[in-house]
């Protein structure tokens, strides 16, 4: 029976390792507040219309602040895609200088705005300046501008707007697309560092439909660094790769199941012994 002790120990270990690396920072996303003025909803009406949806993505800390997030990098070599990725409405500004250059729009320096959100129709990550100390990685998104009806939502409903360079002042365009991938990388100073932080604002299609999904680190301010992995939409659930409490279980029985095995293994191995040993 001592013998059995060991495993125990490393079975507890891991299932207490797998809840608590759950449980320091985790990600969840939430119907977007209705903050455009003169509009009943939160997004673009043109966009609501052709059934796409805008979120917030939050994160939270139940430790300790939250100094550092990397959507670039992955740290903990789980594989698969690291960032914001599916199916996204994107705005490519098209500079005033010259008309026809395209700028990416992926971040904004404050909070959640119709000014930051080109007024509902752009999917970008919030709070810019919270990532004060440095940015090891820009915030980058990508947009294949390209424009068709929704569904499929292959492109944008909305058409795209002519820079005018030579109006006063200069008016940027906008050429509308959708993207799939969001990235960076950021630490923020600690004297700013909060446990809850708006990370983006998206519109996606659907009520996310399980297509659209973030994952990720986060570091807190005690230097625990903890992997997080959610689908974003109306009650979406955890990304497949984080362990729930059903997947808990069945290690917990799986677990069990091998100690009675080898109780069992080691009983008949006990029997055996002490026939030989009459004999």
């Amino acid at each position: 029976m001592r013998r059995l002790q060991p495993l125990v120990t490393v079975i507890l270990g891991v299932l207490a390792g797998a809840r608590a690396a759950d449980a320091g920072i985790d990600v969840s996303s939430a119907p977007a507040p209705n903050f455009l003025s003169g509009n009943t909803t939160n997004i673009n009406g043109t966009l609501a219309a052709n059934g796409w949806f805008a979120y917030v993505i939050t994160l939270t800390s139940d430790d300790a602040p939250i100094v550092s997030v990397d959507l670039k990098n992955d740290l903990q070599g789980r594989g698969g895609p690291i960032g914001v990725f599916g199916i996204f409405h994107q705005d490519s500004k098209i500079s005033a200088d010259d008309a026809t250059t395209r700028i990416a729009t992926p971040s904004t320096p404050g909070p959640l705005g119709a000014a930051a959100t080109q007024s509902g129709r752009d999917s970008l990550f919030l709070n810019a300046s919270y990532y004060a100390v440095a940015l090891s990685s820009p915030f980058t998104e990508d947009n294949n501008k390209a424009n068709s009806a929704n569904p499929p939502y292959t492109g944008s409903p909305l058409t795209d707007t002519p820079a005018a360079p030579e109006a006063s002042p200069p008016v940027a365009g906008n050429d509308w697309g959708v993207g799939s991938l969001m990235t960076f990388a950021g630490v923020a100073p600690p004297q700013i560092a909060t446990t809850s932080l708006q990370l983006a604002y998206v519109i996606l299609p659907g009520n996310g439909a399980g297509k659209d999904a973030i994952r990720g680190y986060a570091t807190d301010s005690l230097g625990n660094t903890f992997f997080f992995a959610r689908y974003i939409g109306l009650d979406s659930p955890p990304y497949p790769d984080v362990p729930e409490p059903g997947s808990l279980t069945i290690l917990i029985s799986g677990a069990l199941g091998l100690l009675t095995r080898r109780r069992r293994t080691a009983a008949r191995s006990c029997t055996c012994t002490n026939q030989a040993r009459r004999k």
